[in-house]
């Protein structure tokens, strides 16, 4: 994710404002690097436990998808509020949604926790995640 951050009125202020303007935004900029820890994150597993890579991880009623990696992992930035999502993956059966409640649980904040497990489908059945 790309987030352009401005910390002053110049494209390339001077080297002389510098050091001030770091100083007038160092609290804002790490408070907003502690706040990409608000949401949820896990793994997509298969039955044996191995990870599943570029599996979806849905929240429904969100266009937003996020893929897991190599090692299974995902992470979604999600604002506070109750979501049900799941997770999909081709050659899988798609995970029963679940209800995921993001809470505004004081400073810094912390992601919930939710691991999905998808079953393997049978040979040749279709494998459209969806």
């Amino acid at each position: 994710m790309d987030s352009p951050v401005w910390t002053s009125w110049a494209y390339y202020p001077p080297q002389t404002m510098t050091f001030q303007e770091w100083r007038n935004n160092k609290e804002a900029l790490l408070s907003y690097i502690e706040a990409t820890h608000l949401g949820v994150k896990g793994f997509v597993l298969d039955e044996g436990r191995q990870p599943i890579r570029n599996a979806d991880v849905v929240v429904e009623g969100n266009a937003k998808r996020v893929r897991s990696t190599e090692r299974g992992e995902y992470w979604r930035l999600l604002a506070p509020g109750t979501y049900r999502m799941f997770a999909a993956a081709r050659g899988f059966h798609r995970s029963e949604p679940v209800t995921v409640t993001v809470g505004d649980s004081g400073w810094p904040p912390s992601a919930q926790i939710k691991h999905f497990v998808l079953r393997r489908k049978a040979a040749g059945q279709a494998t459209n995640p969806q």
